[in-house]
Order: C-alpha cells, then sequence, then structure tokens
C-alpha cells in the first residue's frame, strides 16, 4: 500500500501533463472535424489535425524538456526519490499520449467509435501484458513502481502507432495547420484549464491528504499507505461506472456538437432543439441508470470486495462508504461533457471552480475529525456541486426534464430489493461455495434484480441497444 500510494503521487503529474496535451484539445478536434466530415470538407479536417497534433506535441516536449533540464524542482514536489524515477520513465508516454490524442479527435469526429475502442482496448491490453513480462523477467533490475511507468509509457506509444495507422487508413492526410491553429487553441482552452484544474486537483490530494494524516500522528509510512488503499485500491472501484459514461459521452458529443452550432444561446431557436434536448434526457437518464447499478452491491459486500481484490478489508471498508459518490460523480460526468458539447465550456470551467473550492476545504481541515474519510467528504462536495449547477444551468436553457427526479427516487426504491439480495445470496452461497463464486454470484444476483425493476418500470429500454441495427437493416 505504501509502494501504491508512492506510485500514485507520480501519476498525478504524468496525468497533469496528459490532460494538457489530451483533454480540450481532441474534444475541439473531434467538434471540428465532425462538421468539415459532414460538409465533406476534407481540406478543413486535415488542417484541423494537423493543427491540434502541432499544439499538443509542443506542449508535451516543452513539459518533458522542463522536467528533464531542471530535475531538482522536483524535489519540491516529491518527498520520496522513487516519485522521481517513476516520472522520468512517464515521460516518453507523455508525447505518446499527444500523438495519440490528436488523431484519436479526428476518429472521434468520424464517428469510428468501434476504432476507438479497440485502440483504447489495445493499449490497456498492451500494459497489463508488459507489465506482467517486466515482473517476472526484469524485478531484479528496477523497482514495482518503475516498472509500471514504463509499462505505462510502452503501452502509449502502442496505441499512438495504431490510431496513427488507422487514420491513414481512414483517407486522413496531413496538411497546413495554421488556417485553424488559433481556432483550436482558442476553443480547446477553457475545456483544458477545467480538466488540468481537475488533474491539478489530484495531485494537490496527494499532497495535502498524507500531509495532513502526518500533521494529526501518522507516521509518513501510515499515511501515505493509508492514501495508497483509498486512491489505488478503493476510489478506481468507484470509478468503474464513469467508464460507462465515458462510452456514452464519447458517443453523443459529436452527434450534438454537429448540430448546435457552438452557440449555447441561439440554442432553443436551433430548428433540431427537440432532437438535442431528447438526446440529452435520455443520456441523463442512462446515467441515473449506470450511477445507482453498483452502490447496493459496494454498500453491503464492500469488505468482501476488497478481501478478495487486495486482501485489504480496510479498502473495502472504503468503498462502502464511497459508493455513494458514484451518483453525484457519474451526473457530474455527463453533464460536464453535454455543456461542452454545446458550447458551454466557460460556465462548466466556473461550476468545478466553485466546487473544487468547498473540495480542497474538506480535506484539509477535516482530517482530526475524519481521518482519511475526508476524501469522500471532499470529492463528494465536488461532485454534488459541480452536477447540481450544471444540470440547473440545462434546465435553466429549457433543455433538462424534471421527470429525472422521478427517475432517480424510483431507481433509490430499486436499489433496496437489490441490496438484499447482494447481502443474503453472498450469505447463502457462502455456506458451500468458495467465498469468491459467493461474490460473484451475489454481484450478479443484485445487478439483475436492480437491472429487471428498471426495464419493468421502463426506466431503461433494452432495445436502446439494437435501434441503431434496425435503422441501418431498414435503409
Amino acid at each position: 500500500a505504501e509502494l501504491l500510494g508512492t506510485y500514485q503521487v507520480a501519476i498525478t503529474v504524468f496525468g497533469v501533463f496528459c490532460t494538457l496535451i489530451s483533454s480540450g484539445i481532441p474534444l475541439m478536434i473531434s467538434r471540428s472535424v465532425s462538421s468539415a466530415y459532414a460538409n465533406q470538407n476534407f481540406k478543413k479536417q486535415n488542417q484541423v489535425v494537423s493543427s491540434g497534433l502541432l499544439i499538443s506535441v509542443a506542449i508535451s516536449v516543452l513539459l518533458c524538456a522542463i522536467v528533464l533540464i531542471f530535475p531538482e524542482t522536483l524535489g519540491f514536489v516529491f518527498t520520496s526519490k522513487t516519485s522521481v524515477r517513476i516520472l522520468f520513465w512517464l515521460l516518453p508516454g507523455v508525447v505518446a499520449s499527444a500523438v495519440y490524442s490528436a488523431f484519436r479527435g479526428a476518429l472521434w469526429g468520424q464517428k469510428r467509435f468501434f476504432w476507438i475502442s479497440c485502440s483504447e482496448f489495445f493499449e490497456q491490453f498492451a500494459r497489463i501484458v508488459l507489465i506482467v513480462i517486466l515482473f517476472e523477467g526484469f524485478s531484479g533490475l528496477a523497482g514495482g513502481g518503475e516498472l509500471a511507468a514504463i509499462s505505462l509509457s510502452a503501452a502509449c506509444i502502442l496505441s499512438a502507432i495504431l490510431v496513427v495507422i488507422l487514420y491513414f487508413v481512414y483517407g486522413g492526410r496531413l496538411a497546413n495547420p495554421l488556417p485553424q491553429f488559433a481556432p483550436i487553441l482558442k476553443t480547446s482552452t477553457p475545456i483544458t484549464a477545467i480538466r488540468t484544474a481537475s488533474s491539478l486537483g489530484q495531485f494537490l490530494i496527494a499532497i495535502i491528504v498524507p500531509m495532513r494524516l502526518v500533521s494529526i500522528g501518522f507516521s509518513e509510512s501510515q499515511a501515505m499507505s493509508q492514501f495508497g488503499i483509498a486512491s489505488g485500491m478503493a476510489l478506481p472501484l468507484i470509478m468503474i461506472p464513469g467508464t460507462l459514461i465515458g462510452s456514452l459521452a464519447t458517443a453523443i458529443v459529436p452527434d450534438l456538437s454537429e448540430i448546435a452550432d457552438n452557440n449555447p444561446k441561439a440554442l432553443a431557436q436551433n430548428p433540431k432543439f427537440p432532437f438535442i434536448k431528447a438526446r440529452i434526457n435520455t443520456s441523463i437518464n442512462a446515467t441515473l441508470v449506470i450511477s445507482f447499478m453498483l452502490v447496493p452491491a459496494y454498500l453491503l459486500l464492500g469488505p468482501q470486495i476488497g478481501l478478495f481484490l487486495f486482501d485489504s478489508a480496510q479498502a473495502g471498508i472504503y468503498v462502502s462508504r464511497a459508493a455513494i459518490l458514484m451518483i453525484p460523480m457519474c451526473l457530474s460526468q455527463i453533464s460536464s461533457s453535454l455543456m461542452n458539447a454545446i458550447g458551454m465550456e466557460n460556465r462548466s470551467l466556473v461550476h468545478y471552480a466553485a466546487a473544487s473550492t468547498l473540495m480542497f476545504l474538506s480535506i484539509y481541515f477535516l482530517p482530526p475529525l475524519l481521518g482519511i474519510y475526508s476524501l469522500i467528504v471532499g470529492m463528494g462536495a465536488l461532485f454534488t456541486i459541480t452536477a447540481v449547477l450544471n444540470l440547473s444551468l440545462l434546465a435553466k436553457r429549457g433543455i433538462l426534464s424534471r421527470q429525472h427526479i422521478k427517475t432517480a427516487g424510483l431507481l433509490l426504491l430499486y436499489c433496496i430489493p437489490s441490496a438484499i439480495a447482494a447481502k443474503y445470496t453472498y450469505v447463502l452461497f457462502n455456506l458451500f461455495c468458495p467465498s469468491f463464486v459467493a461474490l460473484v454470484i451475489a454481484g450478479i444476483a443484485s445487478v439483475a434484480i436492480y437491472m429487471f425493476l428498471c426495464v419493468m418500470f421502463h426506466q431503461f429500454d433494452i432495445q436502446i441497444f439494437f435501434s441503431r441495427r434496425k435503422a441501418k437493416k431498414k435503409a
């Protein structure tokens, strides 16, 4: 757990660097390419991609150069030399991510979601294979954190090569970047700012939380171990629904960007406003269904999950107590993506900044009362305030339906039988099955009952998965 905490500190800096090059820029490439692609303006499409590539690679090279030329500055940030070495091994991944993000944005704008998914799956698969090889064959030459960093950089390089090949296979080309340089830089800056602020927030959390734990009596080792358990074990489980929301946003953002004309003030006058409103409300409804789905299992089976995955009951307890975070987290994520898609990125930035202030106050002042659980309170404040402000603005613009309040209440009721199923299915099967088997069966039962109720009472339409295929066959 202590080494995991050290690795998490280094990876947050890597996350800040990647956010600077792979947040606003690929989204703006996607928006511009989507419009150009729909109008068969391939020259503009190529210029947009080339401009985004130039900006992101230039930023990544500059960041890496600063770290390599002034390594002594890292001493003010990292208390461990291990974190410094891990960051050095992550730098090639920063440059590779810059290349990847530009060409991924192009594929995104062209709505080639299958190949985007393949490239991201390939990156994770390559990382897993590489880390197994490195740990088996080279564990005596470097520490575990450094080997993990090497595998991450290598996987980033391989996935970057794959998306470059895909871009050119589908007819993409490089062109003069200058005509689109200023527009891409201008429109991507607010989104980059909000997501960089988020990454900086994660970095500051990695510094402040252990520091505050030490101030209330923990040793440095204990503080880093507590942070490692919370951030490296428990929170990744809490973030699982976010991967589904990210996929939803990936699919819907190009469509909304294409028809919203990046003019939120005139949105109601847009002839396609009913379609925009319907897509947004469908996305919010799906987000609510997804966000509640794992809450019952996490609440009732958290300690068992922690013991099985990490051999840590404490990690499981943290999962149980943080399970409710999944609801505001998912709503914050999808609402921010929707606002970015329809040109409200500046307001989204303001909302995030306001919520972040309360989060930092929580993680700084609450540790004497709550210890490591002050992180749950802080993140809960961040996600809840961001979601409420974003959704309130969408409602004010006449986009958001009030029906979602009723939906949330019904989903909360569905969680009750789902939680009962999780608890007592585990107790029953654990009498004659291994704990792992009982845990899997209980989790499946919990999710199955929840989804059955959602379908039965029309909170979720399973036909949505087949609608596009049917439309294609009809055409």
